[in-house]
């Protein structure tokens, strides 16, 4: 809030944003490479899922001979896509579908809290899979690790939220299960973000989805149709839908050979004001909100209406001018933008 006052010398007053951001990321670096995932690290192989071998719901799914179904491989840096280590499955047949899980321990894990405000599921992704791979965080309802529906029937009600590359489009899992297909860009290493905001349809979240061509270091791009998505979150439910429960993370590579997901990253944001202040005009005022990872600048609003950009996190406004009542609102200038007011 803003008030006309009277003072013999200038004066500098701050807003800030207080608030945290909690990330976390899965590089497969401490793995092996040239090994199958299956017991590294708390990864377990839940099975193969070709459905013209398998029935949905059956109590166990086939093991394709060859290659294992998913293993870790080494990889070159491309751009802004760091080399190391990556997941892959190397066969190339249809009967090679793999599919792993890692549910969160002591040597690695995420949560959500409940007053989250944003939560971003981002990952590396070589887009060399004609058939496509998906990366989504679930819940591991009964406990046994697997996260796997289409080879155990126990574990329905455990896939959560996250995305799945097909054949030149894209599947935005909700976290009621169903699904929404928007268009699929991107060539070689690309990074693929679902940004969802849990303030939005009275808690039900919407999700919007973006990719960045990492070896052309391009820009973000909005994926065509994956924007304002509504989520279906139930915060009140015992399933997969309810984020408090998701507990791991589930990566499917079908048959190809060729395509790799790396630095399976989880974020989420939480940012509120300290406390209102009274300032008065003829006064100088600094805003602060987070630091937001990977951004390339702020968009301000003022209660007066007036906009203004910065490279940093911190808005400074000399001299302001007039009495204002209302609030400021700050946008991250980058694809799918974090939004508080």
């Amino acid at each position: 809030m803003l008030k006309n006052c009277v003072f013999l010398f200038s004066l500098l007053l701050s807003i800030s944003l207080s608030g945290q951001i909690n990330s976390v990321t899965y590089d497969f670096e401490t793995l092996t490479a040239g090994s199958a995932i299956a017991g590294q690290d708390n990864w377990q192989y839940m099975g193969n899922l070709n459905t013209s071998s398998n029935v949905s719901g059956s109590s166990s799914c086939n093991i394709p001979s060859g290659p294992a179904p998913t293993d870790i491989v080494n990889t070159v840096t491309s751009g802004l896509y760091v080399g190391g280590k990556a997941l892959r499955n190397p066969g190339n047949t249809g009967s090679s579908h793999g599919f792993a899980s890692r549910k969160n321990n002591l040597g690695w894990g995420f949560s959500i809290p409940v007053n989250s405000e944003y939560l971003v599921l981002e990952f590396d992704y070589d887009n060399g899979n004609y058939w496509g791979e998906y990366v989504n965080l679930g819940y591991d309802k009964n406990g046994d690790g697997n996260y796997s529906a289409n080879c155990n029937a126990a574990d329905l009600n455990e896939l959560g939220i996250g995305l799945r590359l097909g054949p030149g489009n894209i599947a935005l899992y909700k976290a009621d299960g169903t699904t929404t297909v928007g268009s699929r860009v991107g060539s070689g290493w690309t990074r693929y973000r679902l940004t969802i905001d849990l303030r939005a349809n009275g808690g039900q979240g919407a999700g919007y989805v973006c990719a960045r061509i990492l070896g052309t270091s391009g820009p973000w791009l909005q994926i065509p149709l994956l924007q304002n998505i509504p989520m279906n979150i139930n915060s009140s439910s015992v399933n997969q839908n309810n984020l408090q429960n998701l507990d791991g993370v589930i990566i499917q590579q079908e048959a190809g050979g060729v395509g790799s997901v790396d630095n399976v990253t989880i974020t989420t944001y939480i940012n509120n004001i300290i406390a209102p202040v009274t300032l008065c005009s003829n006064t100088n005022l600094i805003v602060s909100t987070l630091n937001i990872p990977s951004t390339t600048g702020y968009n301000w609003l003022t209660p007066a209406g007036l906009t203004y950009t910065s490279a940093v996190a911190t808005l400074t406004i000399n001299n302001i001018p007039d009495t204002q009542n209302g609030t400021f609102t700050v946008t991250t200038n980058d694809c799918s933008a974090l939004t508080w007011t």
